[in-house]
């Protein structure tokens, strides 16, 4: 059987070379051609001084330029397929597929019209702006071809994209663009991207706030001729790997299919496009805990795949109307219903009975104006409405139950019950002047959001249960030990705390910001460009934001006056908006409105009292310092890059940030280490918000990208650190008489990042698309499961155990005291150490065309296009979310795994 097996793949790799040679030999026999054409406008008129371009499938580009009979003509051309694109301005690009076979080839007159698509021509002006600054770093611009080999899911999609761009930082901190304005939630769908460019240059003053890299998606107006696609993808478990932690696979399903169409409505003036589509996703996630037995007490674990299952509603409706060759207005409308039932349990540790039902409906309204005035100055104009409304309800309402780093069981009152109602507008006014010498552009942005909310959480209260230790600091039970010992009766075992929250008021919140920019990029000299720029923001929850002005500079040197070696510095400032949660949530537990209390050590378990009385209950706040002001990031990059030839670059570069007023949260009621006591005795935890965090971070980069040629490649390697003593607004310092040990690695401190990525095109309109991507691991929090400090918060650290330490604690991390001494340092924030996440993705499909590309109006060709993909293909285990409670005896170990292989199936039909 073997011997059978193996002749069998043996004859394929036979067949599969001789039709190879086959085809190469019959490719030798044809020889070259001569192309040659016409261009003409609606009337029949000659089109002179039209760029032509002859591509073929190996992305291989000539060029000519009509003459005054708007005739081109391309000498010794090779046998094989080609486009012939047509570009001039005030039309709109027009595109005409042809087959050479070795003979001359007259290609029928390519009609232009009026541009339709006009829009896409002055956005795409802002690739030639930041060409012209001489600042933007070797770019990726992804056209069709490329867009068939990124992933349909729009979620999945995002990553992809934010990966590929990362070359500064992180994945998540990509901005990405959409017509001109930010991402609010999910990408719009594959099928209505026209292109996307991908660029490391965020230095503009255009932009606000700083970002590892950026993302521009041009998505496609209606067009003059009537077009429409369709696709749909499958998958199901009985094609993919199990979970790590699963004992066999358990049932799962995604189906989801979108379509598109447009048209003229009246041609060349006013035309459409809708768009539609459902993702539904009968996913799993798996519960991996440490449970009590409720007969014999004794530990045991609990695996179970809770089906979670999703389902995505998306719409869209746009038109675009050409006033004139120079002004195009467009208006689009799209809605988004989102349901996720028993969702909330992504931490391994949340028992089923955790789960919580969600629902989200998100309406968006934008209205453009793009126009050109004369050959040098342009203007953007837009305004965007949008409406999110959020509808949250736990599975249970009942008590939950925390025991640290084992289970969490019982209702989820983090999330018991909600509904959120937001409301955005925002206005962009964006004026561009631009020569051969001189790019000037500036603008004016106005955001204002209104919120309104009903939270209710924590009503049926929260018990936690810690580990405990003697007074040397020797534990005499674990967090899932003290728990069995509770429900056992044992005298003296109790839970940690207990918290239960009182009132839901309606809470109301206004904000708005006012954003101005001005860019000013010069030539300096023939191999010399400065550019210089200024941002300024006002936002009304912000402290002293009058102050917040952010200068940018930037220089590119082009040594001996080639393009092909490129030297760029750039440095400036950033300041980032304030979220709204750390204005809401103050008002949410002010202490008046909801009243929540917190009891220290409760003598009591899963009955309530009905009423507190003689239980020592301190109520618990949320403040926000009236100081917060915007977090200032200060940051710097250089950079090298070399065209090595017209389709591959390489650069390398290294950027220092330095980030100030980063926003954390500080107990101001934790007890004085001096005094013993709290500042407030009767008072619980009083939590603030603050900008006083602080950051540093360096980072080398290394880029190679072989782009838009039948075989393209792209790979990138970061090397880096960062120091941090906040991961965000709710990062709680950990002891306000060590405040040192908070600075330590950021969470998302990854000293090695690789990321190789290609499209390959075969013979035969197959296509290969493969993704890798390997990182060093994540550090996660180490702490000790206990409350030593008295401030009601299990945040405390253990110290380094010395020789003489009374009970020291081992683990394969180190030996800790649980129990530091008066003014001993215990261990740094983030002081464990997380495994290499390695993930490696591959996709090929398959298309197939209905009519002869050589006949005329072959480029309105109907396709079909079949594909099959595979994420994690070599089944990787990637571990995450680590238990950190060094008392726990799962201390270090992973809670979950991340997604094992999937595979995926996918249809599209496009005409």
């Amino acid at each position: 059987m073997e011997l059978l097996r193996t002749s069998r793949v043996t004859g394929g790799v036979v067949a599969l070379a001789l039709a190879l040679l086959a085809f190469a030999a019959d490719a030798a026999a044809q020889g070259p051609s001569v192309v040659s054409g016409s261009v003409r406008d609606d009337a029949g008129g000659a089109v002179p001084g039209a760029a032509v371009s002859l591509v073929g499938d190996a992305r291989v580009t000539r060029s000519a330029v009509t003459d005054a009979q708007g005739r081109y003509l391309f000498d010794d051309v090779p046998p094989g397929r080609y486009q012939v694109v047509v570009d001039i301005d005030g039309f709109a690009p027009a595109t005409s597929r042809i087959i050479v076979t070795g003979e001359d080839r007259e290609v029928p007159a390519i009609v232009v019209r009026i541009a339709l698509d006009q829009r896409v021509e002055v956005v795409g002006s802002l690739e030639d702006f930041r060409r012209i600054t001489g600042l933007s770093p070797v770019g990726l611009t992804l056209g069709p071809e490329h867009l068939e080999a990124l992933p349909s899911d729009p979620d999945v999609m995002l990553h992809v994209l934010r990966e590929l761009s990362a070359a500064s930082g992180r994945a998540d901190e990509v901005t990405v663009y959409v017509d001109g304005q930010p991402i609010s939630g999910r990408l719009p769908p594959k099928e209505a991207i026209q292109s996307i460019r991908i660029s490391t240059n965020s230095f503009a003053s255009e932009f606000a706030e700083p970002s590892a890299g950026l993302v521009e998606i041009v998505t496609k107006p209606a067009a003059t001729a009537f077009r429409g696609e369709w696709q749909g993808t499958f998958s199901d478990a009985a094609l993919d790997a199990r979970n790590f932690f699963d004992s066999e696979r358990r049932p799962a399903r995604t189906i989801s299919y979108s379509g598109y169409v447009g048209g003229p409505v009246v041609p060349g003036r006013w035309s459409f496009l809708a768009y539609g589509g459902r993702w539904q996703r009968d996913e799993r996630t798996t519960v991996n805990a440490t449970i009590v037995d409720p007969a014999s007490f004794a530990a045991m674990p609990f695996v179970e795949s809770v089906m979670t299952p999703s389902r995505i509603d998306s719409y869209s409706l746009r038109t675009d109307v050409v006033a004139t060759a120079a002004h195009l207005f467009s208006i689009d409308y799209a809605r988004t219903d989102e349901r996720v039932r028993n969702g909330g349990l992504a931490s391994g540790l949340d028992l089923p009975e955790r789960g919580v039902d969600r629902t989200v409906r998100e309406d968006t309204a934008r209205l453009s104006a793009v126009s050109t005035f004369g050959p040098f100055v342009s203007s953007e104009f837009r305004i965007r409405a949008r409406r999110r409304s959020v509808h949250e309800a736990a599975v249970s309402s009942g008590p939950a139950v925390l025991v640290l780093d084992a289970f969490n069981a019982g209702g989820n009152q983090a999330a018991l019950q909600q509904d959120v109602a937001a409301r955005e507008g925002t206005v962009t006014q964006i004026v561009s002047f631009a020569d051969e010498l001189q790019t000037i552009r500036g603008g004016v942005q106005v955001d204002l959001l209104r919120q309104t909310e009903r939270r209710l959480a924590n009503q049926a209260g929260t018990f936690v249960f810690g580990a405990l230790v003697d007074a040397d600091g020797r534990v005499l039970a674990t967090p899932l030990e003290r728990y069995a010992a509770t429900l056992r009766g044992v005298p003296g075992y109790g839970p940690s705390s207990f918290s239960m929250a009182r009132g839901a008021p309606a809470v109301r919140f206004d904000d708005w910001q006012v954003a101005w920019f001005v860019q000013d990029d010069i030539k300096h000299t023939d191999n010399v460009t400065l550019s210089a720029g200024v941002r300024h923001g006002v936002q009304k929850h912000a402290h002293r934001t009058w102050q917040d002005i952010a200068p940018r500079l930037g220089i590119g040197w082009t040594p001996g006056g080639t393009a092909r070696h490129v030297v760029r510095f750039a440095t400036g400032l950033f300041y980032s908006r304030l979220p709204p949660d750390i204005t809401l949530d103050p008002l949410r537990y002010d202490g008046v409105g909801t009243v929540e209390v917190l009891v220290d050590e409760p003598r009591f378990f899963e009955e309530i009292p009905a009423e507190l009385a003689g239980v020592v209950a301190r109520p618990a706040v949320r403040l926000k310092d009236d100081r917060v002001r915007a977090p200032l990031t200060a940051s710097a990059t250089g950079s090298y890059e070399w065209q090595v030839t017209s389709s591959i670059s390489a650069s390398v570069g290294y950027t220092f940030s330095r980030g100030f007023r980063l926003l954390r949260t500080r107990n101001v009621n934790a007890p004085d280490a001096a005094l013993g006591s709290a500042p407030f005795p009767e008072r619980g935890p009083m939590l603030q918000f603050e900008s006083t965090g602080r950051s540093e971070s360096r980072e080398f980069r290394a880029t190679v990208r072989r782009a838009l040629t039948r075989v393209s490649l792209f790979g990138t390697y970061v090397f880096g650190s960062a120091f941090s003593n906040t991961d965000g607004p709710y990062t709680t310092i950990a002891d306000a008489a060590n405040e040192a040990s908070d600075y330590g690695r950021a969470g998302d401190n990854e000293r090695h990042r690789l990321v190789i990525g290609s499209w390959i095109g075969l013979p035969g309109e197959f296509s290969v698309s493969t993704f890798f991507s390997v990182g060093s691991g994540r550090p996660f929090d180490i702490t000790s499961g206990l409350d030593t400090n008295g401030d009601l918060l299990f945040l405390d650290r253990p110290s380094v155990a010395g020789p003489d330490s009374a009970g020291p604690i081992s683990t394969p991390f180190g030996d800790f005291n649980l129990r530091p001494r008066a003014g001993e340092p215990t261990i740094r924030r983030n002081a464990g150490d997380g495994p290499a996440e390695m993930v490696f993705n591959v996709g090929v499909s398959k298309t197939v065309r209905f009519d002869d590309p050589s006949a005329p109006g072959g480029s309105a060709t109907p396709y079909a296009s079949f594909g099959i993909s595979a994420a994690n293909i070599i089944n990787r285990v990637n571990f995450a979310d680590f238990n950190g409670v060094v008392t726990s005896p799962r201390f270090g170990q992973p809670n979950r795994a991340l997604n094992p292989r999937r595979v995926e199936l996918s249809a599209r039909f496009a005409f």
